[in-house]
C-alpha cells in the first residue's frame, strides 16, 4: 500500500488511519447522477410523449458509497468515522484517479473482518452540481477553499473535479479519436475518446412499445375491452453501451464531464446512427467496470439510459 493516494481535507488517509480505497472502490465517486425526470403530455392517439426539455437538470449524487479497507482496524476505522462525523463536509482527493470533490458523510453501510483488514462501505453526498463551474475562492490551505457564502456553498472549481493530476502535468490527446459512426448532436462519440461496444445497433433499432390505448374494465366483465383496434408506439427505453479510454485521469474527467455536459444540455438531443436520427433526452448511466491501469490510463466501460421519445 502506498501513502498519498487518499488525502482527506489534506491528510494522508492511510498514514493517519490506515485507510485506503479498496479495489472498485471508486465507482460511487466516478457514475453521473440521474436526470430529474421531466414533465410531460402522453396523448392515447399519438405516438411517443411531449417531454419539457426546455429547463432540465441532474439530481443531487446523495448516495454515493465508496469501499474503503483499514489496516489497523478497529481503532483506525472508529477514529476515521469519528473524523469524518465531525463536520458536515471534508474535501476528498482521490488523487489515484485525479477527482477532488467535497463529501458530506451520511452512514457506515457496513463493515467486515477479513484478516488481517477491515473492509467497509461509507455513503456520502456530494450536494453540489456535477457540471457547476463555481466561483472560485482563493484561502489558504488550498485543500480548505471553500465556504458558506449565503445559502450557497463556494468553493474553488479545481476541488469540484478533475484538473489537478500530476502538478497540472497532462496530455492533450486520448488514446484513440476513431470514428464510431454513432453521433450526438451531430459529434461523433469517438471524438469524446468513446468506443460504442456490442449491443448498440440492437438497442437503437429495437420496437418501441405499444401503448396501452383506453382499455376499459368493470366489475361483472369478463376479461376487458380494448375499443381502438389502431396500435400506437410509445416512448422506448435505450441503453447504449460505451467504453471510454484515456491516457491520465486528468484528461478522462474532461472529456467524461464534457460528454455528460451534451447530454444534460437543456432541450432533446439527436442521436445519428446509420444515417437515422432519432430524437430523445438522457435519463441515467450505469458503471460496468472502471479500472486505473499502471501506465495512468483509464478504463471506464458504462451504459447510457436514453428515452427516445417520438416512439420510433
Amino acid at each position: 500500500m502506498r501513502t498519498g493516494r487518499l488525502l482527506i481535507d489534506g491528510n494522508d488517509a492511510l498514514v493517519n488511519y490506515g485507510i485506503a480505497i479498496a479495489e472498485g472502490g471508486f465507482d460511487g465517486v466516478v457514475v453521473w447522477p440521474r436526470l430529474k425526470t421531466p414533465q410531460y403530455i402522453e396523448w392515447p392517439e399519438e405516438p411517443g410523449i411531449e417531454p419539457d426539455l426546455l429547463s432540465v437538470s441532474l439530481e443531487p449524487k446523495d448516495s454515493i458509497r465508496v469501499d474503503f479497507f483499514c489496516r489497523t482496524a478497529p481503532t483506525g476505522t472508529d477514529a476515521f468515522i469519528a473524523m469524518l462525523q465531525s463536520e458536515s463536509y471534508h474535501v476528498f482527493n482521490f488523487k489515484e484517479i485525479g477527482v477532488t470533490m467535497p463529501l458530506r458523510y451520511k452512514s457506515l453501510v457496513s463493515r467486515d473482518k477479513i484478516a488481517p483488514l477491515e473492509c467497509f462501505t461509507l455513503e456520502f453526498a456530494f450536494d453540489f452540481d456535477f457540471l457547476d463551474e463555481m466561483e472560485p475562492y482563493v484561502g489558504t490551505p488550498a485543500y480548505l477553499t471553500f465556504r458558506r457564502n449565503g445559502s450557497r456553498l463556494v468553493f474553488n472549481k479545481n476541488l469540484l473535479v478533475f484538473t489537478d493530476y500530476d502538478d497540472g502535468q497532462e496530455s492533450h490527446a486520448v488514446i484513440s479519436k476513431k470514428k464510431t459512426g454513432l453521433l450526438l448532436d451531430g459529434e461523433d462519440f469517438g471524438d469524446f475518446g468513446c468506443y460504442v461496444l456490442d449491443g448498440t445497433d440492437n438497442e437503437i433499432t429495437k420496437a418501441a412499445p405499444l401503448k396501452d390505448n383506453l382499455i376499459i374494465k368493470a366489475t361483472g366483465m369478463k376479461g376487458q375491452l380494448y375499443p381502438d383496434n389502431t396500435a400506437v408506439k410509445g416512448a422506448k427505453t435505450v441503453s447504449i453501451p460505451l467504453l471510454m479510454r484515456a491516457v491520465n485521469p486528468s484528461l478522462f474527467w474532461k472529456e467524461y464531464l464534457r460528454l455528460l455536459g451534451v447530454f444534460a444540455s437543456n432541450g432533446n438531443r439527436v442521436l445519428t446512427w446509420k444515417g437515422k436520427t432519432y430524437k430523445c433526452y438522457y435519463q441515467s448511466q450505469s458503471l460496468g467496470e472502471f479500472v486505473k491501469l499502471g501506465d495512468n490510463q483509464i478504463w471506464c466501460q458504462f451504459t447510457v439510459t436514453l428515452c427516445f421519445y417520438e416512439g420510433e
